[in-house]
């Protein structure tokens, strides 16, 4: 019976731990009834010990009967469910598009973005820097939106003495075949090799199968990029998506993708039809779309060493509420 509460124990905590995640900060009968849709028998008084325990140790902080996740809390956490959130930036990506609803015909209705969290000193170079990224056509969208802290972007809540700046993600490419009943998914990320500031092909991919995080955010952690060369000198590596399609289905997409250009929605880079070679990628049964990503208008930040905080597909925000980046230098 020992080793059978101890692991009951166990798993409460970490059950715990990840409500905390997703509520921010919840009370012990908020978690309590959050606890009892998965486990209809689950302990109200082992709770209340196993919540003591992580206060104790520092996973959660306990004020005025509300319960909130620590950064320690949320280490522990990463650590202990490291395989099950394997393919879990896949599922993200899957559920953004199904929450989505942008049509690109009356070019309104929710989008796929991604984040950057900064201090408040750094925005008026981050957004200069992030001009000329655009003026490079390494990005999907000139469109862009700012929080000041406390404000929310989607879902997404901008800490203390910190401002938010999202973009429009590719994953809008997937909302776009969506819309048109085709199916697309993203199978890698890629570095694209730029010359002349001229796309010549990817040299290195990160599979999105059994990954926890973006590759993309990968790429940028591990400073593989190059993008302020890009816009500088022309030449340098970039990040670039590789999404899948029925190639019976590419034709309709491709209309689709014109039509998307027309209307400022210029990520698309490549085509690759089956049993051709391009790009490095020689496919037998899949068309390939290679696109590049929003995530590089923040590059450059880890570039120059700022390490700020991506959060990748993290939310969806209104279209109509973004506007040219130029608006805000």
């Amino acid at each position: 019976m020992k080793v059978n509460r101890g692991h009951l124990r166990d798993v409460i905590l970490i059950e715990v731990l990840k409500i905390l995640e997703k509520r921010v900060k919840a009370s012990i009968k908020d978690i309590f009834n959050d606890l009892r849709q998965v486990n209809p028998d689950v302990d109200r008084k082992l709770l209340k010990e196993v919540i003591r325990e992580m206060v104790n140790e520092g996973l959660a902080t306990n004020t005025e009967e509300t319960l909130a996740i620590t950064e320690l809390g949320i280490e522990f956490l990463k650590k202990s469910t490291v395989f099950d959130r394997t393919d879990g930036f896949k599922e993200i990506i899957q559920l953004e598009v199904f929450m989505s609803t942008f049509d690109l015909y009356k070019m309104k209705g929710t989008v796929p973005v991604h984040i950057v969290i900064i201090d408040k000193d750094l925005v008026e170079k981050t957004l200069k820097i992030m001009l000329e990224v655009y003026d490079s056509n390494l990005v999907v969208s000139d469109l862009i939106t700012l929080a000041d802290e406390g404000e929310k972007i989607g879902f997404t809540e901008i800490p203390e003495e910190k401002v938010g700046i999202a973009v429009v993600s590719n994953t809008i490419y997937d909302v776009i075949a969506k819309n048109i009943k085709i199916d697309i998914e993203s199978s890698s990320a890629g570095l694209l090799h730029y010359f002349r500031l001229k796309p010549r092909g990817l040299v290195e991919l990160i599979s999105y199968s059994g990954t926890t995080i973006s590759p993309s955010v990968l790429f940028l952690r591990g400073r593989y990029t190059s993008v302020l060369e890009i816009v500088k000198k022309g030449s340098g590596y970039s990040i670039a998506d590789v999404k899948e399609v029925s190639p019976h289905m590419m034709n309709i997409l491709e209309r689709e993708l014109y039509l998307a250009d027309a209307r400022g929605i210029r990520g698309a880079v490549a085509v690759i039809m089956p049993r051709r070679e391009s790009f490095g990628i020689y496919e037998g049964k899949r068309a390939k779309l290679i696109v590049v990503t929003g995530l590089n208008y923040f590059a450059p930040l880890f570039e120059l060493g700022y390490n700020p905080d991506v959060r990748a597909n993290e939310t969806i925000f209104e279209f109509t509420k973004l506007k040219p980046i130029d608006e805000f230098v």
